[in-house]
C-alpha cells in the first residue's frame, strides 16, 4: 500500500465514491448516499490545488490537498483530504478519511492515517493534526489519537481528536 498525492483525473470518480463515506460507514449498507453538489465543487477546486502541489511547498490554507491509498493493482482503496485548521494555526486538520467497504477490517485505516502523519511531517511545519469525526471513535482512539472533546447535537456527537506530529 502507498500514500499519494492524489492527482489522477480519470479516477477522480473512484475517489468520490469512496470518500462520500467518510461520515457514514453505516448507511454504506444502503448504497444510496449521493455526493452533494457543494461536496463535489469543493473536492475539484480542492483536485485543482493538489494537481499543482510540489514537494517544496508547504500545505496552505486556501484548499485541501486530496491523498489516496493505492493497492499494488493501483486502485484507490482509501482516501483522505488535508488542509491548514482554520482554528489553529501549528495544525493540520485531516477530512473525509474513508476506506473501502472491500478492504475493512484489515489495518488499513490505521495505515493511511499513520502514512499522513508522515507526508505532514514531511511537507509542513505542522506540530498537530486534528480530525472531527462523526463515527468511529474507538478507532481514533486505538490508533494513539486524543479525544479533545465531544459536541452533542439532538441526534449525534460529533468527536474532536488531536495527535502530535512525530518528527523522526
Amino acid at each position: 500500500m502507498k500514500l499519494e498525492i492524489f492527482k489522477n483525473k480519470k479516477q477522480l470518480y473512484d475517489w468520490l465514491d469512496i470518500a462520500k463515506y467518510s461520515n457514514y460507514p453505516e448507511s454504506e449498507k444502503e448504497n444510496n448516499i449521493r455526493i452533494s453538489h457543494s461536496f463535489l465543487k469543493e473536492i475539484k477546486t480542492s483536485f485543482y490545488f493538489t494537481r499543482k502541489f510540489h514537494k517544496s511547498i508547504c500545505i496552505n490554507d486556501g484548499f485541501s490537498i486530496l491523498l489516496a491509498l493505492i493497492n499494488e493493482k493501483k486502485e484507490i482503496i482509501g482516501t483522505a483530504t488535508i488542509r491548514k485548521d482554520y482554528h489553529k494555526s501549528c495544525a493540520c486538520q485531516i477530512n473525509n478519511v474513508a476506506i473501502k467497504k472491500e478492504y475493512r477490517r484489515q489495518g488499513l485505516g490505521q495505515t493511511l492515517i499513520h502514512e499522513i502523519e508522515k507526508f505532514v511531517a514531511e511537507h509542513s511545519e505542522y506540530k498537530l493534526i486534528t480530525l472531527t469525526t462523526g463515527c468511529s471513535r474507538g478507532f481514533y482512539e486505538n490508533i494513539g489519537m486524543t479525544l479533545a472533546g465531544i459536541l452533542k447535537f439532538e441526534d449525534c456527537e460529533r468527536y474532536f481528536f488531536y495527535k502530535n506530529i512525530n518528527r523522526t
